[in-house]
């Protein structure tokens, strides 16, 4: 039997979203066949589903359905770009230089269309650039991003994001040996946990960092 394109119903919206859910959780906590953090597996499945959900957008007649599919596209490149990242210190195999690469090109992806949505997440789309710039080993890039992160939050009223990428910022500068750079990213750490909510999750991200950039 042969099934024309025009028999095969597309993928909705709802159905794109659960599946990059899906994808998310079997990276995370793995199946009974796929092993945790298996980052070659969830690329194949996310990877796909970005693709499905920008084809969509881009042949959707229907402003709802396209922004829908749209924002399945940047939530999934912003996903893939995460778990590229190889700042974690999750156990698992470690990320590929070319996995690394790949993460980048989705943060960028994300961004990309996050810029052209009105949606309020711009902080976390620069946030994800710049960790992949330093990442990359580009510590004026990645400072760069973090100060932009910081503006955006600022406008959108994300005072914890706001104080995390000034920490971020405080942690390049450690990197680079810049004096003051430790007492600045303590501050930092300590008004985060004070804040409370996201506040002291934010605050936990920088010691991973350092120990895998700062080695």
């Amino acid at each position: 039997m042969t099934m024309q394109n025009s028999d095969v119903p597309s993928l909705t919206v709802r159905e794109l979203q659960g599946a990059n859910y899906i994808a998310s959780q079997v990276f995370h906590h793995g199946t009974g066949k796929i092993a945790k953090h298996d980052l070659a597996s969830y690329l194949v499945t996310a990877r796909a589903v970005f693709e499905a959900a920008m084809s969509a957008a881009e042949q959707s007649t229907d402003a709802e359905d396209r922004g829908g599919y749209s924002k399945v596209a940047y939530m999934t490149a912003y996903n893939i770009a995460a778990n590229c990242w190889p700042g974690w210190s999750e156990e698992g195999p470690a990320v590929t230089n070319e996995q690394r690469e790949l993460g980048a090109g989705f943060a960028r992806a994300h961004l990309n269309i996050v810029s052209e949505l009105d949606v309020s997440a711009e902080a976390g789309a620069y946030w994800i650039n710049a960790v992949h710039e330093l990442a990359g080993g580009d510590h004026e890039a990645a400072k760069r991003l973090f100060s932009t992160c910081a503006d955006r939050a600022a406008s959108e009223g994300a005072k914890d994001v706001e104080e995390m990428a000034g920490g971020w910022i405080a942690l390049v500068k450690l990197l680079q040996g810049v004096e003051g750079a430790e007492d600045e990213l303590e501050a930092s750490r300590k008004r985060l946990i004070e804040m409370g909510g996201e506040g002291p999750f934010y605050a936990e991200q920088y010691d991973p960092a350092l120990a895998v950039f700062g080695s």
